[in-house]
């Protein structure tokens, strides 16, 4: 196997006369990576590029190239803008995790994950290795869920209420002691239960020694 491989689609044509990056996917651990390496699987992030393997010793990212007049950072900030383009890619992405994490483990990156040469893509897996790694093999044999919640409109909408009336007077409280020189005494009545416990009296002081910073 060579250092980068390339998964080739059958109509795949991606020849661009402009500067590219390396759009990354995921990370998974080599061996895996190679074995699905023939693998049918989906396409690109952008029509027309192949899915590469870019490898160290003991990792793999799944990357694919891009064109840096669409995907360099001003560029990109841009094109995010769009909602419908950003959709399109964004599931595509998606689709190319999920094809790997299908069969291994895989520690996706953020959408939008881009580096301007090969190198810094082999630099990343060798930095980021002794965590990545570790990561990795928390993942085997679990599954990834997604969870809905749903609650009362009623009950949430009141508790929302009751706690921005709590917080707001905490913070009246606050700043009326911030000007030089003021000292008001926060009572401990106005100390909701939930405050931390580094905003409680320190040991051995009382509960008029409780002051505001």
């Amino acid at each position: 196997m060579s250092e980068s491989e390339q998964i080739k689609s059958p109509q795949s044509s991606y020849d661009s006369t402009d500067a590219i990056g390396y759009y990354v996917y995921c990370v998974a651990e080599s061996i895996p990576a190679e074995e699905m390496a023939g693998d049918a699987r989906p396409g690109a992030i952008e029509d027309g590029a192949d899915l590469e393997l870019i490898k160290t010793d003991k990792l793999t990212a799944i990357v694919s190239k891009v064109p840096l007049s669409i995907y360099g950072e001003s560029a990109l900030s841009e094109k995010l803008l769009d909602a419908a383009w950003t959709a399109i890619r964004a599931m595509r992405h998606e689709h190319v995790v999920e094809h790997f994490a299908r069969q291994t483990s895989v520690v996706p990156l953020r959408f939008g994950t881009i580096y301007l040469n090969r190198s810094g893509v082999e630099q990343m897996l060798s930095d980021k290795q002794e965590q990545l790694i570790p990561t990795i093999q928390r993942l085997k044999d679990r599954v990834e869920w997604g969870v809905n919640m749903f609650c009362d409109r009623a009950t949430l909408l009141v508790w929302i209420l009751d706690e921005r009336r709590r917080q707001s007077r905490l913070v009246a409280l606050v700043s009326a002691g911030a000007g030089v020189g003021v000292e008001a005494v926060i009572s401990l009545d106005d100390v909701p239960a939930e405050i931390p416990a580094c905003c409680h009296p320190a040991k051995g002081r009382s509960r008029s020694d409780y002051r505001r910073c």
